[in-house]
């Protein structure tokens, strides 16, 4: 694997971080300081209600310094094995996230899946709404400008356009694109409100709103994706077969991959 050194951004309101968060970080710094040396991880915490705001200051940071290969996001309600971010790294993509779970189970849905598989974490996986929805993979369309086609997978991933940003790699070169070819999105001089962040020289504002050509406004994480994916041409891909957890008021579980598996077998 590359050498890297990588910036774990997590923002938080309170500071608060979840058991699953911890346990990630720990154990991808022990496997990675013992497998892949080269390999090296810098942890920052930001806290902020403002996620345009802060998410900005982090892609600002990572542009101002050289050494800093890749930024990755990791939301504090969340939790990974140290494998996603191997199969992250090795992809060698621009933009890399994952299909994670959504925070909220429907009871009344793993009740129902439960009836059909005995194993209750199964039913679970398979009752989970995800992030993104389905719609992000439609990728084109055929002749006739109505019937989507769906790009099949390579390996782990799937190429969608747009995502979400809990758990999200970027290479340096992605904010280096945007400063350099979306110089309105980027300003020589850092605003004071991110100066407490550490942002004291260019501010990019690559998760700033946007608005699409039917007039709706995405919120920083999708407005993203939109300015990468439509405005820069580039692309974003997910890992889709690997277990990542997903923390409100009970642990969620999810893997894409089990789950359209699964719902595939059952009919569904």
């Amino acid at each position: 694997m590359a050498p890297a050194h990588i910036l774990i951004a997590t923002p938080t309101a309170y500071g608060d971080v979840c058991a699953e968060f911890c346990e990630a970080i720990t154990d991808l710094k022990l496997k990675f300081a013992e497998q892949y040396p080269d390999v090296t991880f810098e942890l920052k915490f930001l806290e902020t209600f403002d996620l345009r705001l802060v998410r900005n200051a982090y892609a600002s940071l990572v542009l101002a310094d050289k050494r800093y290969t890749h930024l990755l996001f990791f939301d504090s309600d969340m939790g990974f094995f140290p494998t996603l971010i191997e199969k992250m790294l090795a992809a060698d993509k621009p933009v890399v996230g994952v299909v994670s779970p959504k925070r909220g189970l429907d009871l009344a849905e793993v009740h129902a899946m439960s009836r059909k598989v005995k194993n209750i974490r199964i039913a679970e996986i398979i009752a989970n709404g995800y992030i993104p929805e389905k719609t992000a993979y439609t990728v084109a369309y055929a002749e006739d400008g109505v019937t989507p086609i769906r790009i099949k997978f390579e390996g782990s991933l799937l190429p969608v356009n747009r995502c979400g940003t809990g758990i999200l790699l970027i290479k340096r070169e992605v904010f280096e694109r945007f400063r350099d070819e979306i110089p309105g999105d980027f300003l020589p001089e850092a605003p004071e409100a991110v100066r407490r962040y550490g942002v004291t020289t260019g501010y990019l504002r690559c998760f700033d709103a946007a608005a699409t050509t039917s007039g709706v406004t995405l919120g920083e994480d999708f407005a993203f994706a939109h300015r990468w994916v439509f405005q820069l041409k580039g692309q974003i891909h997910l890992v889709f077969d690997e277990f990542i957890f997903h923390i409100g008021d009970r642990k969620t579980i999810g893997n894409a991959a089990v789950r359209y598996m699964k719902r595939a077998e059952l009919g569904l």
